[in-house]
């Protein structure tokens, strides 16, 4: 929790102009206290405040409620507040970068690391780390249209989450974040609590700013570039502002990055080593005598492997470790298909403005515009190899193929001494076929690229007043909005039929040529035989033969006949008219009861569109189907404010007040649902403030998960009965009993962990809304004897339940053998395995199976001071100011179909987190020191803990920033990130958990000018 940064000195003023509140009525303008982090001022520049009733001159809206106050902060905490100081300290160039730095928000989905095909670069946050779709994201106090992809192939969980990259970060006031209240407010999905993105307001004259950084070994360039302009027009009765921003960042691929080159693996909590390859996999192609891992070899009994001249050559396992990796050797480094970061480019433009149509009428209005293109560097190349079923196992390739050499011919028939293809179909062997298991990261631009392009379009337009009736102030607003977003996916697949036909290359008896042998006459297709292989049509004149014997041999002609582009769009429109009316009823103890009352109609819709190669499933992909949904929602609203004591009324207690809200949700898929909040606050004396709230809200079913239709899909798996698993969890007994009464041995060896198999996942229609019941409690602390010293300590706890879950392959497993009632157990009908228990097939959907229980504790520290009060007698010694945040997770964990999984001390739900900042200025000149910390955490709590590497170690970064007003309206900012050029804790090799570590030191160049 975030206290009031502008208790400086100990005192502090509220001014807000009636021009001010009415821009206000439905936002968290609070400005002057909830603003950057502290600044000291001048004892000459503030006066006391004496707190007073909400009037029409001193009246704000804080983020949670709609009620106009004098006060900052309802009775839920506002665990932080980032004010336009503190993102320009930073030098951040987008709003999920300061979120991520706040103790207390999980895993996001951002542009470090893999990335899915229809989400590239896009930013998601994670509040409390219970999924992004649980955080609402306001801009000005309003909903904001999504991005998300309405696929089970997006890159984050179904809901209607905003892409931060489209919002400017030069435009913004302040942020704040709310814990778990907002659903009384503003509707469905703040189960984890709110951030609402403030933007600036009244902007006159012009700002602008350029930044330049690179990273410290040269890669990972990124530009930013902004201008901010605006003015008062009518006398005053009007204002409009425009802002345009740029920013680049150029991606990073794993293998650039120092960290990157040290490749290691951790195999299990007892299994480490270095220099990871694939064993069984090359990039130019092993060749084998079946579909098995029955490799050829030479005279000398070497096991061997194509290089590029097509020569077979002695093939280096390595130090095998198990049946798929070797610690070095000649097999395929994965590494190669991995990113620290995506290449991102954003452009937006934003106007907003009001004007005054009378003193007590006011219309106002935004726009903005967004574009961003991201590029994901790399990705998984396309494969031929005993690990994967389908189209995807080796390729039965003919020694008779023209490419081959002829010394690898030779090697071929020392190891197939007989025919053992019919190629004709007359029942007598008469070709020799062997088999290809390779990487083809040359088939798909070298490194498999993905990319993605969004445009979004958002209006707002409205007005909103205030009036008097018998003495009170009474506050009014309505407005419309209108956003859209439409997202274009593009990607490089293989062309399965093409490609079938070109790599069935023979010589035209007539020229001599290597042509396919599609183009002579049309026997059936070698390929792989495998069955549930589409029905396709194959391309025949146009086939250009694809050599495979080698990386980097095929011809650009044979890759681009077996390649194609794919193309899906994504589209997400949002329409919401709302209007709330509020002011005060009566005076209770002369304390006037304030109330707020509304309505708001929402319609949602969300399409994802798949080209017809995509969803009939020509390539390596399984079919991708197409979803196309919409829901509205008729929500009425209330909340009332009691104001029992307050400090103007001089008793012995100096605050006492209750507040209480309410929201009736009617949702034309998920039906009806009520949600409300109560809290309060008491303050026995001045300098400490109690204060606690209960919530019950919902999240309301996402379009893809209601409408998702069946699709096939690949999925790995953890599986309990796999000798590396069968002595984890929560009953290990239990599960090591089931999987014996399965038919599986205690040293099974499950290949689902690292081979792929084809699932099938759906949605569901039938989907109830998701609910909480949530409780906080905590303190602010403002000692008069230590003036500038605010600090604040909350309790924060969640209960979900009806949580919608995907029941992937690993959680299906765990609750079917975990569970003491097998087989009796709705999940163990849900998958199939072979005779050699191997997974063959599963069916996984959405379902209200799991629920959720989160707690933990939120504090922070800020104190700003004038350094001469303590050691120069009283004279000006610059300012110093003084910010630390803390988070401590209690409890995370998440249960379904009774198995339950407790992840509070793995990676990426750390049990302590720090974030802290000391910034002194003196004069012309700034400096600021900022510290991130992680505590050491588990790779997985049901794994054994005693063994070497079951954890991580702790994790530290730190930041500093130097800064020069070189003029009264310009000044200069070098910024460096990962000062001391930390490394991530070893032995993890995640880079969306430690990025920062994976790039290392970075260095931002920063302009301001501002007249």
């Amino acid at each position: 929790m975030d206290p009031p940064p502008n208790f400086t000195k100990g005192t502090f003023i509220v001014k807000f102009s009636t021009a001010t509140r009415l821009t206000s009525a439905n936002l968290a303008i609070a400005t002057a206290l909830i603003s950057a982090p502290v600044f000291a001022q001048d004892a000459d520049d503030v006066e006391p405040v004496t707190t007073a009733p909400a009037t029409a001159d001193n009246a704000i809206v804080v983020t949670g409620s709609r009620i106009v106050r004098p006060e900052t902060e309802g009775a839920a905490p506002l665990i932080a507040a980032i004010g336009e100081e503190e993102l320009e300290t930073r030098g951040f160039t987008n709003v999920s970068d300061a979120l991520n730095e706040v103790p207390g928000f999980g895993t996001p989905v951002s542009s470090a690391g893999a990335q899915e095909g229809f989400s590239v670069g896009q930013n998601f946050v994670n509040l409390f780390g219970i999924g992004s779709q649980r955080t609402l994201t306001l801009v000005n106090g309003r909903r904001f249209v999504s991005s998300n992809t309405a696929s089970n192939f997006g890159g984050a969980s179904a809901g209607l989450q905003v892409d931060l990259n489209v919002i400017p970060v030069s435009l913004i006031d302040r942020i704040d974040v709310l814990a778990v209240k907002g659903a009384t407010t503003y509707g469905s999905d703040a189960v984890a609590g709110t951030v609402n993105l403030i933007l600036k307001d009244d902007f006159e004259g012009m700002e602008a700013r350029a930044q330049y950084g690179i990273f410290e070994e040269g890669y990972g360039e990124s530009y930013s570039a902004s201008a901010t302009v605006g003015g008062n027009f009518a006398d005053g009765r009007g204002n409009v502002a425009v802002n345009v921003e740029y920013n680049r960042q150029e991606g990073v691929l794993l293998l650039d990055t120092p960290y990157g080159q040290n490749d290691f693996f951790r195999g299990s909590p007892t299994s480490l080593f270095y220099n990871r390859r694939i064993a069984i996999l090359t990039a130019g192609g092993l060749p084998s005598n079946g579909q098995g891992l029955g490799f050829l070899t030479n005279a000398n009994g070497d096991t061997v492997q194509f290089d590029v001249n097509g020569n077979l050559v002695p093939y280096d396992f390595g130090d095998r470790q198990d049946i798929v990796s070797s610690a070095g050797g000649d097999g395929l480094n994965l590494n190669r298909s991995s990113q620290v970061l995506s290449d991102l480019e954003r452009y937006t433009l934003f106007a907003l403005g009001h004007y005054d149509l009378t003193d007590n009428v006011r219309f106002f209005f935004e726009a903005n515009y967004a574009n961003t293109e991201a590029t994901e560097l790399a990705n998984q190349p396309v494969y031929q190899s005993a690990l994967f079923g389908g189209d995807s196992r080796p390729l039965g390739v003919l020694a008779s193929n023209p490419f081959l050499t002829d010394q690898a011919r030779d090697v071929v028939l020392g190891n197939i001494t007989a025919p053992n293809f019919d190629l004709d179909g007359d029942g007598v062997n008469d070709e020799t076929r062997f088999f290809l298991q390779r990487a083809g990261f040359d088939l798909l631009g070298g490194s498999n690229p993905n990319f993605q392009q969004l445009d979004l379009f958002r209006g707002v337009a409205g007005l909103e007043g205030d009036f008097q009736l018998m003495d009170r102030d009474f506050f009014w607003n309505a407005s419309y909005s209108y956003g859209r977003s439409q997202a274009v996916s593009s990607s490089t697949a293989l062309v399965q039929a093409n490609f079938l036909n070109a790599v069935d290359a023979v010589r035209d008896p007539d020229t001599g040529e290597i042509v396919c042998r599609v183009t002579l006459d049309t026997p059936p297709p070698l390929g792989t035989g495998q069955p549930g292989t589409p029905e396709q049509q194959r391309a025949v004149s146009d086939c250009v033969p694809l050599n495979l014997f080698g990386e980097g041999v095929a011809s650009p002609e044979a890759i681009d006949f077996v390649t194609a582009e794919t193309l899906a769009e994504s589209r997400n429109i949002q329409q919401i008219f709302n209007v709330n009316f509020g002011g005060g009823l009566f005076d209770l103890f002369s304390n006037e009861v304030a109330f707020n009352l509304g309505y708001e109609h929402r319609r949602e819709r969300q399409t994802f569109t798949p080209d017809a190669f995509l969803q009939e499933g020509l390539g390596r992909s399984v079919a991708i189907a197409p979803v196309d949904g919409s829901f509205n929602t008729n929500e009425y609203f209330g909340e009332i404010l009691i104001p029992i004591i307050q400090p103007y009324n001089d008793t012995f207690i100096h605050r006492l007040e209750f507040d209480g809200s309410a929201r009736y949700i009617d949702n034309s898929i998920a039906g009806n649902d009520w949600v409300w909040s109560v809290g309060g606050q008491l303050a026995p004396i001045e300098d400490i403030t109690f204060r606690g709230s209960y919530t019950e809200s919902v999240r309301a079913p996402a379009i893809t998960e209601l409408f998702l239709p069946g699709v096939s899909i690949f999925s790995f798996a953890d599986d309990p009965c796999d000798a590396e698993f069968i002595n984890d969890g929560d009953s290990p007994a239990t599960r090591a009993a089931n999987c014996a009464a399965d038919g599986l041995p205690a040293d099974f060896d499950s290949i689902i962990d690292e081979a792929s198999q084809e699932i099938t996942s759906s949605g569901n229609p039938n989907l109830v809304n998701e609910t909480s019941k949530s409780w906080t409690v905590g303190a602010i602390v403002q000692p008069r004897f230590i003036p500038g010293l605010t600090a604040t300590v909350d309790w924060v706890d969640i209960e979900l339940t009806n949580a919608i879950t995907t029941l992937d392959l690993t959680d299906v497993l765990r609750s079917c053998y975990d569970n003491p009632n097998f087989p009796n157990v709705p999940t163990c009908d849900q998958f199939t395995r072979g005779p050699d228990g191997q997974i063959t097939g599963a069916l996984v959907g959405q379902s209200n199976a799991g629920s959720f229980e989160y707690a933990g504790l939120q504090a922070s520290v800020r104190y700003g001071f004038n350094p001469g009060d303590l050691f120069a007698d009283g004279n000006d010694a610059g300012d110093l100011d003084l910010v630390l945040r803390y988070f401590y997770l209690d409890k995370s964990q998440f249960t379904v179909v009774g198995v339950l999984d407790r992840d509070a001390g793995e990676i990426g739900d750390y049990k302590h987190e720090v974030n802290g900042t000391i910034r002194y200025t003196y004069g012309p000149f700034m400096a600021a020191f900022t510290g991130n910390y992680r505590s050491g955490a588990s790779f997985d709590l049901q794994e054994a803990q005693d063994q070497p590497f079951s954890k991580v170690g702790d994790y530290f970064i730190m930041d500093a920033t130097l800064g020069f007003d070189i003029t009264d309206n310009v000044t200069a900012q070098l910024t460096v990130n990962n000062l001391l050029n930390s490394e991530p804790p070893f032995p993890s090799f995640s880079t969306t958990q430690y990025t920062d570590g994976f790039l290392g030191r970075e260095y931002l160049f920063r302009l301001r000018s501002s007249f």
